[in-house]
């Protein structure tokens, strides 16, 4: 059996990851201002589908040819946030671009390990 300290740090680490599984559930929501489509809270394997066909029903829309998808807004997102913006990119007219801004730092770590900065 755990002594107390021991209990106590299984407590705050079992309470640490209810609050982080909490936020992981929290919706996505994406906002168009000109041409500069904002994610808002979390993408993650719940969301996905819905993220990337609100996305898509956005990015058809548009007829500019620079497109930036700006991330600040994102309070986590996973793997799967880069195949939604990647399906979107697949998506777009041919010539039109995606730029990415405000990306944080664990994505931007992903895009570079899978080799993902020229088409992002």
């Amino acid at each position: 059996m755990p002594q107390v300290s021991e209990r106590f740090e299984l407590n705050k680490l079992a309470k640490q990851n209810r609050k982080s599984h909490e936020r992981d559930q929290a919706t996505a929501s994406l906002s168009l201002a000109g041409n500069t489509l904002s994610i808002n809270g979390s993408v993650h394997f719940d969301n996905a589908n819905i993220t990337y066909r609100d996305g898509k029903k956005i990015l058809d829309s548009l007829t500019a040819p620079l497109i930036t998808i700006d991330l600040a807004q994102l309070t986590q997102g996973h793997t799967v946030l880069l195949a939604v913006i990647v399906q979107w990119i697949r998506g777009l007219k041919s010539e039109q671009r995606i730029h990415l801004e405000n990306v944080p730092p664990k994505i931007q770590s992903i895009i570079q390990a899978s080799r993902l900065e020229e088409i992002l």
